[in-house]
């Protein structure tokens, strides 16, 4: 009777604890980049590229019981004794990729952000983001100025 509790016991823990999960859900940034707001910069001081879209995946591997863990993504990889979310990570990746489709581009204007999450916790995560949002071009002094061949002096 002992071990067959016992087995019921550990049938439940491996229901519990190894099950995976996946979601997926979708948020807008109203906040464009953590230095520069959008309420800070006037209409006439950029320019609105064209669309873009980028896609960006982080890992995370635990090796629980043993308290050792690392994150792994496309532009980062091997962070041992990292932090264990992969979102931020991922969200930051698909914001690079979605940069670089457009060279001349400064930052991305109101991102929506598509998520999708897979895990076994707590041995394994993966966060995939998809973000799609207007590229930007914040304008130059010279070009603001309206005076191509002068010398703009920045106001401090």
């Amino acid at each position: 009777m002992k071990w067959k509790c016992f087995w019921i016991v550990c049938g439940l823990f491996c229901l519990i604890f190894v099950i995976g999960c996946s979601y997926k859900y979708h948020r807008m940034q109203t906040v464009l980049l953590k230095d520069i707001k959008i309420a800070d910069l006037q209409r006439d001081q950029y320019i609105i590229i064209g669309d873009t879209i980028g896609f960006g995946c982080a890992e995370y591997v635990g090796l629980w019981p043993i308290p050792i863990w690392w994150i792994s993504a496309e532009k980062k990889r091997g962070e041992l004794f990292g932090g264990v979310s992969t979102e931020p990570i991922a969200e930051r990746v698909a914001m690079y990729n979605a940069l670089e489709k457009m060279p001349e581009a400064d930052a991305i204007i109101a991102p929506r952000f598509h998520r999708s999450k897979d895990r076994v916790f707590p041995w394994f995560s993966r966060s995939c983001v998809t973000v799609k949002g207007k590229a930007i071009q914040i304008k130059s002094d010279t070009q603001l100025s309206g005076k191509p061949d002068e010398k703009v002096q920045p106001k401090y």
